[in-house]
C-alpha cells in the first residue's frame, strides 16, 4: 500500500488513521493508496483513499453447465463444447 500525505504526520497519528480506515473497511488488503490531506479551515485531516480493483472472472452457461473455465472438463464435455452452434 502506498501512503502518502501533504502535511508531516508521525508514525503513531498515521497508524490511527490507518486504523480507522481498517475499522471502515474491514481489511487494509484491498486498499493500495491512502492520501492524507490537511483541511486548512478546521484543521481537520482527510483520508483518501483508493481500492484495488476486484478480480472478475467470466462464468458463461455453456450445454447446461456453468463455468469460469474449459481447462477442467473432460475430452467429452470439451468436445461436446467445440462441436455446439453458438449463437451471436
Amino acid at each position: 500500500m502506498q501512503i502518502k500525505s501533504n502535511f508531516k504526520m508521525s508514525a503513531k497519528e498515521q497508524e490511527y488513521y490507518l486504523n480507522a480506515l481498517k475499522e471502515k473497511e474491514g481489511t487494509l488488503d484491498n486498499i493500495s493508496e491512502v492520501y492524507f490531506s490537511l483541511n486548512k479551515n478546521n484543521n481537520d485531516v482527510d483520508v483518501d483513499y483508493t481500492i484495488k480493483e476486484p478480480k472478475f472472472e467470466r462464468i458463461r452457461r455453456i450445454t447446461g453447465y456453468l463455468t469460469g473455465d474449459l481447462n477442467r472438463w473432460n475430452n467429452a464435455k470439451q468436445a461436446e463444447e467445440h462441436d455446439r452452434i453458438k449463437h451471436i
